[in-house]
């Protein structure tokens, strides 16, 4: 959390060059007001790391700051607070067999009437935050309308066209 309103205008900041361990900022604020309290804004920090390695997450910390300073975004003074969350699998990871486990997964999940997959794991496909919540908020105002047969469609859909996506590769 930071003690401010932070000037940039992006929800999304990505940093490119190797030299800062940040490859990612999320400026929650800038998505909704009601994400952090009143003149603060949420930032969230994405950093890679090994996850067979020892994390030391003081110096994740520090070195992230650092970063901040020089990208002159932030200063750490305006910090009151932060926290860590590891995500082992954040991402889909392709591997030589993922379309015949993809199409095995997608016939045994028609058979079923009450389970519906979204997002990066269950569409296993790297979609941007904004698709998958708009995807989201479409399939649970289908279900709130109890109109099953067309979240199923939205299902169908996307794994058509996910389909369709992979077959180019």
């Amino acid at each position: 959390m930071v003690n401010k309103i932070l000037s940039f205008s992006d929800t999304w900041l990505y940093i490119p060059e190797q030299k800062y361990i940040i490859f990612r900022i999320v400026n929650f604020t800038n998505w909704s007001p009601y994400m952090s309290p009143e003149n603060k804004t949420s930032l969230c920090l994405e950093i890679s790391v090994n996850h067979n390695s020892i994390i030391d997450y003081d110096m994740i910390y520090d070195e992230a700051i650092r970063n901040l300073e020089e990208l002159d975004l932030l200063k750490k003074e305006n910090i009151e607070g932060h926290f860590f969350k590891e995500f082992k699998h954040a991402y889909p990871v392709y591997t030589t067999n993922y379309k015949s486990i993809l199409s095995e997964m997608d016939e045994s999940l028609k058979s079923l009437n009450n389970i519906l997959t979204f997002g990066r794991q269950g569409a296993f496909n790297y979609t941007t935050m904004d698709n998958t919540l708009r995807v989201g908020f479409e399939v649970a105002n289908h279900i709130a309308k109890i109109d099953l047969e067309k979240a199923s469609t939205l299902y169908d859909d996307k794994f058509s066209l996910l389909n369709d996506k992979f077959q180019e590769i």
